[in-house]
C-alpha cells in the first residue's frame, strides 16, 4: 500500500506563532483516506 500526504498552509497569524493547515492523505488508487484541518502552535526558542 502506498499513501501520499499533502499539507497546505491555509492561514498565518502575523501577531501570533500559529498557522492553520489542511491535510489530505490519499492511497495508491487516488482515494482520499483522511482529510482535515488543524491549527499549530510554534514554540520559539529564547
Amino acid at each position: 500500500m502506498t499513501l501520499t500526504a499533502e499539507v497546505e498552509v491555509l492561514s498565518l497569524k502575523p501577531d501570533k506563532p500559529v498557522c492553520q493547515l489542511r491535510a489530505t492523505i490519499t492511497n495508491q488508487d487516488g482515494t482520499v483516506v483522511l482529510e482535515g484541518e488543524c491549527w499549530t502552535y510554534t514554540l520559539r526558542p529564547e
